[in-house]
């Protein structure tokens, strides 16, 4: 999967330990089985020291407008 750059995904329920935010990567939509939504963008969860990933990454779509550094 070719990773576009790395952004903060806000708005996140379930993150509330880590200020309901996660890193994440932006995806390429020709890596994926369909291309985002629009107003959407692929992601995929990476590890920080506040959020350990236990088992798989998930990918996702996330809306672009809650993401920091699009």
């Amino acid at each position: 999967m070719q990773v576009l750059k790395t952004v903060w995904a806000e708005n996140a329920k379930g993150f509330e330990h880590c200020g309901n935010c996660f890193k994440a990567v932006l995806l390429n939509d020709a890596d994926m089985w369909r291309p985002a939504r629009q107003g959407m963008a692929w992601v995929r969860e990476i590890e920080t020291p506040a959020n350990p990933i236990k088992g798989d990454a998930w990918v996702t779509e996330w809306p672009i407008n809650q993401l920091l550094n699009y």
